[in-house]
């Protein structure tokens, strides 16, 4: 959720109401398995329904749409590493053409 001058929910919540407005729990502990960790989020995302939360499946950005902005900074930051990426390959002592 982004506001009308592209910043996030919880960013212009926290501006506009202080942090004294928000609060942050620790709602369990649990083991640090990858597959607990995120079955225990995705239990607290249906209880709760989090208004802040963008996603509603846990460990998974289905459903979230990158703004054009965003988008075009990505692509942006491929293109980049792609050179980066050919040019160590390039100095290498086999040289290999290896593009990403």
């Amino acid at each position: 959720m982004r506001n009308a001058k592209g910043k996030s929910a919880i960013n212009s919540s926290i501006l506009k109401f202080d942090l004294s407005g928000h609060r942050l729990e620790i709602l369990e502990y649990c083991k640090k398995v990858k597959a607990v960790v995120l079955a225990r989020e995705q239990y607290y995302i249906n209880l709760f329904k989090p208004e802040y939360n963008l996603l509603q499946m846990a460990g998974s950005p289905l459903g979230y749409k990158h703004t054009e902005e965003t988008r075009a900074k990505m692509s942006a930051a491929r293109a980049t590493v792609k050179i980066i990426i050919c040019t160590v390959k390039l100095t290498q002592k086999k040289p290999r053409l290896n593009f990403v």
